[in-house]
Parts: C-alpha cells; sequence; structure tokens
C-alpha cells in the first residue's frame, strides 16, 4: 500500500519534469549537422579566414596577399590546398580525406609561404569575386585571399599539362607544396 501511495506521489513529478524538458527543448534551437560534406565544410573555412585570424597586421594602404586556395580537378574528385602567409598550410579532397596542420613540418610551410608570396605577382592577372564557385572539371582554381578581398582566376587543365599557361609557375608551387606535405604527413 505504501509503495501505491509513492507511485502515485511520484507521476505528478515525472509528469511535470516530463514537460519541463520538453519545453526546455522546445527552446533550445537543434543543433543541425553543419551543411554540406567534410571536403566543402573544410574549403569554406579555408576560403574564408581572415587576416585577424592569423593575427596579422596589415596597412590600409597596400594590398596583401595573405592566402591562397588552389582548387584541382583529379578526375575523379577533387582537390583544394590551403596555404598562408603564416606557413599554415591544408590539403583536402573532396573524397573526404585530407592533410591538416601541414605547415607544422618546416619544409611544408616555407614551400607555403612562397606559394603565397609568389601569388602576390599574380594577383593583377586575377578578378576580384564575391560569390565563391566551387570547383569545377578541367580546371585549376586560384583564390587569393587579401585585405581587400577575394580574387580568382581559373585555368583549363589542359594549359597547365602543356606548359602554355601563364599560371604554371603558381601551380608548380602548388604542387610543391602538396609534395612536401606527402612526404611528412598522413592523410586523416
Amino acid at each position: 500500500m505504501i509503495t501505491l501511495y509513492i507511485a502515485l506521489a511520484l507521476v505528478p513529478v515525472a509528469i511535470f519534469l516530463l514537460f519541463s524538458l520538453k519545453k526546455k527543448q522546445a527552446k533550445t534551437p537543434v543543433s543541425a549537422e553543419p551543411k554540406g560534406t567534410f571536403y566543402e565544410r573544410e574549403r569554406n573555412i579555408a576560403l574564408n579566414i581572415t587576416p585577424s585570424l592569423l593575427k596579422l597586421a596589415i596597412p590600409e594602404d597596400e594590398i596583401l596577399v595573405y592566402g591562397v586556395v588552389v582548387d584541382m580537378d583529379m578526375g575523379e574528385g577533387f582537390m583544394s590546398l590551403a596555404c598562408y602567409i603564416t606557413g599554415a598550410a591544408n590539403l583536402h579532397f573532396s573524397a573526404g580525406s585530407g592533410i591538416r596542420g601541414g605547415g607544422r613540418n618546416p619544409n611544408v610551410g616555407e614551400a607555403g609561404v612562397e606559394l603565397v608570396t609568389d601569388a602576390q605577382d599574380f594577383l593583377a592577372f586575377a578578378t576580384p569575386v564575391k560569390v565563391l564557385l566551387p570547383p569545377s572539371k578541367k580546371t585549376v582554381q586560384f583564390f587569393f585571399l587579401t585585405n581587400k578581398g577575394k580574387y580568382f582566376a581559373q585555368e583549363n587543365v589542359r594549359y597547365i599539362e602543356d606548359n602554355s599557361s601563364k599560371w604554371l609557375p603558381l601551380f608548380e608551387k602548388a604542387s610543391k607544396v602538396i609534395t612536401e606535405m606527402h612526404k611528412g604527413s598522413k592523410p586523416q
């Protein structure tokens, strides 16, 4: 009998707690999985790094390339390399794997800084862009991150392969970074 009284006393408490919990859940926004694939999210992060996130102080009167993102068609998917003037470097594949923190390897960091530094000379050939296009087939895309906005250039893979592209020196710098990353890192 005492058990029945305890059970009857606990029912209202349980109902109160259940409704309180549901009310709280209704007020709390549901944190959905971020949109897009792992590759798309990582590429988006790479394209939206700012000078302040890199702790850079760039004078207002100059335009400086502080980051380069190179998207390459690999036939069965895409690869995106992101390098920053700080030496930070990441490589991501649309299949889902990649190498993060490549710049911790001094050879990768140096190659990444060379890529970003040399990109300054190519900025005049790029176009300011607000919409960050996804990678496209049979192309190599270059995004230049500057303190005055983002710039974009695209080249057909065919011109890279036949060595006739004005973008070839920059592509070769990107290839050097990737080579150094593969030497010193394992894909995640």
